[in-house]
């Protein structure tokens, strides 16, 4: 089970794709939700992967890919 917060960050990350049809970096998340912490942003992003909801490659900015949206 994931968070309220964890549910509004992949929401966002599913519009952002659906919209531009790539997948946002971490920045424009940030800019997205209005927090001015990416340190942040990664933590929301390594969570949702590690609960199988979204799967990303490192080193790649726009690899945010979605598995899953929330139960």
């Amino acid at each position: 089970m994931i968070t309220e917060k964890q549910k509004v960050v992949l929401s966002a990350i599913n519009e952002y794709i659906e919209k531009e049809k790539i997948a946002p970096t971490v920045r424009e998340l940030c800019d997205i939700l209005r927090l001015s912490s990416t340190a942040t942003m990664h933590g929301y992003i390594n969570r949702l992967e590690e609960h199988k909801y979204i799967t990303k490659k490192k080193g790649s900015p726009r690899s945010l890919k979605i598995l899953k949206m929330y139960d």
